[in-house]
């Protein structure tokens, strides 16, 4: 949420979380710049500190944005 309020200039944010038999998916999607290619395809410490706290919990972290076009961050994790 802070890297929301502090790059993407939106003005919506959704959380959503929703159960799935054994696995808790978490979106977070907001309308605001995208994250820039530079930035998204290389090593940033934000994107890569969310993705290995995920990970270290046994959860994927996805990532899918556009310039312009927001951003949609989603966790899955097994719960069982």
């Amino acid at each position: 949420m802070h890297n929301i309020v502090k790059h993407s200039h939106a003005t919506k944010v959704s959380v959503s979380i929703a159960l799935h038999g054994n696995e808790m998916e978490m979106w977070i999607e907001d309308n605001g710049a995208g994250i820039p290619n530079e930035i998204r395809f290389k090593f940033t410490n934000g994107i890569e500190s969310m993705r290995n706290r995920i990970k270290t919990i046994g959860g994927l972290l996805t990532i899918e944005t556009a310039e312009g076009m927001g951003t949609r961050v989603i966790a899955r994790v097994n719960i069982a």
